[in-house]
């Protein structure tokens, strides 16, 4: 993921992700911390999150144990 993480970051200012381009990259994120930071860098780039969006960040919560932040999706 750290090879990915790479690119995206060299490549943004060349190019505007998209909702599935975000969502394959944000699938891909295993730390609450990654995960929340590109979820809020999405949402600067004004994509709207869809239903794969928030099953990425809830699957993330979970795997974290941090279930209280699953409440809070959407």
């Amino acid at each position: 993921m750290s090879d990915a993480r790479n690119v995206y970051h060299s490549l943004k200012h060349e190019f505007k992700p998209n909702l599935i381009t975000s969502n394959i990259l944000l699938s891909g994120w295993k730390s609450v911390e990654e995960v929340e930071s590109f979820f809020k860098e999405m949402r600067d780039l004004k994509i709207k999150p869809d239903l794969v969006t928030y099953n990425c960040l809830i699957d993330v919560y979970c795997k974290n144990r941090q279930m209280e932040k699953t409440h809070k999706v959407g």
